[in-house]
């Protein structure tokens, strides 16, 4: 992911967006291996309800790193994460480190 950051430019925000994609991908990679099969008898593993949860869940955080990198400069994307809090990067940090500490 961090080569295709260089191939886009040398914007900061490029290296900040992949790799928040980066934990975001770990993130559902833990959720599906850990989560879905505790779950399973509400979530069926593989299922379309998995899929679409995932689906909304991703979009939701993607669409906000999109916004910060088509901004490409860091004062507007600090801008538009103090607008919503820093949410989505507390939200993924946290949830990525809760997975790697307690997804065993």
């Amino acid at each position: 992911m961090m080569v295709s950051a260089m191939w886009h430019g040398f914007y900061p925000i490029y290296y900040i967006m992949f790799f928040m994609f980066t934990l975001l991908i770990e993130i559902y990679r833990d959720f599906s291996y850990h989560i879905t099969p505790k779950l399973s008898s509400i979530i069926k593993p593989g299922g379309v309800i998995e899929f679409i949860l995932g689906q909304i869940i991703i979009k939701t955080f993607v669409s906000f790193f999109l916004i910060s990198h088509f901004a490409l400069e860091i004062k507007l994307a600090w801008k538009i994460a103090e607008n919503v809090y820093f949410l989505p990067y507390i939200c993924i940090f946290t949830i990525f480190v809760l997975f790697k500490l307690f997804g065993k």
